[in-house]
């Protein structure tokens, strides 16, 4: 069973790690963002609002429909990193060089695949754009090539025409 957002819930920054965290009634769960990549305007401790629970479900109701082979540990996690990237992450440049463009292209309610060398990428669209999409890895860690990599729950921005539809 997924987590049920709570309005205890509240976004603090690690001061340890520099990454952001979500404090639950559960515990706390860090995301992979850290503090150098988050927009500069945000002020934490953040309180999870109303927005952030109507993204929250949204993610969920798209994994619970189109995705309900993921366990919910790792739907769970989807939803807050998608939540967190959302609204405090900073703008991404696309960075297409990385994947080849396939022959048919698009997404499937926000989930996509990604090609790179010889891998497929499973990939949550957090924020689509007319020409280009922000995209969540949810599959296992990558190398793009010798020195960068994507690990699970990382953002990247592709150009639009890079997805393929990917039906879990």
């Amino acid at each position: 069973m997924m987590l049920q957002p709570s309005m205890y819930w509240c976004w603090v920054m690690d001061e340890d790690t520099q990454c952001l965290t979500l404090e639950l009634e559960e515990g706390v769960y860090h995301t992979p963002y850290k503090s150098k990549h988050l927009l500069g305007h945000v002020s934490l401790p953040q309180e999870f609002t109303l927005e952030h629970l109507q993204c929250f479900t949204s993610v969920e109701e798209d994994i619970q429909q189109f995705a309900a082979g993921l366990t919910s540990e790792l739907a769970s996690q989807i939803a807050i990193n998608a939540v967190a990237a959302r609204f405090f992450h900073k703008p991404l440049a696309p960075k297409s060089w990385y994947f080849t463009k396939p022959r048919l292209h698009g997404m499937h309610h926000h989930f996509a695949l990604l090609q790179c060398k010889r891998e497929q990428l499973k990939v949550y669209i957090v924020e689509k754009e007319a020409q280009a999409s922000v995209c969540m890895l949810i599959s296992s860690q990558v190398a793009l090539d010798e020195s960068a990599q994507l690990k699970p729950f990382s953002l990247i921005k592709v150009m639009n025409d890079y997805l393929q539809p990917y039906l879990p």
